[in-house]
């Protein structure tokens, strides 16, 4: 759907791509039964809401916060409220990080990174194919983007998390 060529990059394009990932992650009726479902039981529309409702799907806080304006779970205002407080919770845990880690070199794993940038999500649809032999290992290797070396850490910290 999207071209590979970063020249030839369509804002169009990677909206219609949006589009589809956001519906196919996060279904319009089961996100909104769900999302309805968090915010009764916390009691409010938060963060930590926003964060939980994500972690079920498998997808960013400002992916299901996005997806909770889409289809009216909150409203503009909301948005940009929570746009903000996530915002800043992010830029304060970085800075708070960074603190930390001033004067240290701490050693990030390779796939705390990766999944940290790509998600669970795939990495473990990819693995449950492989084991059911749909997919052979260099296929999952190669759909993944990573060394085989690296598979046995991703298949940890995705399997048996």
């Amino acid at each position: 759907m999207c071209t590979i060529d970063i020249d030839k990059h369509s804002d169009r394009e990677e909206t219609i791509c949006d589009c589809i990932a956001a519906e196919t992650l996060m279904p319009k009726d089961t996100f909104i039964q769900i999302s309805n479902e968090f915010i009764s039981r916390i009691g409010a529309v938060d963060s930590i809401c926003v964060e939980r409702i994500a972690g079920r799907f498998g997808v960013s806080t400002i992916s299901a916060l996005r997806r909770m304006f889409e289809t009216s779970v909150i409203d503009r205002n909301t948005f940009f409220d929570l746009l903000g407080i996530i915002t800043d919770e992010y830029n304060a845990n970085i800075a708070r990080i960074e603190a930390s880690r001033k004067g240290k070199n701490v050693p990030v794993f390779y796939h705390v990174k990766y999944l940290n940038q790509n998600g669970f999500l795939l990495p473990r649809t990819l693995l449950i194919a492989h084991s059911f032999g749909k997919i052979t290992h260099g296929e999952m290797c190669r759909a993944l983007g990573v060394n085989s070396k690296h598979i046995g850490s991703i298949e940890q910290a995705v399997m048996f998390k």
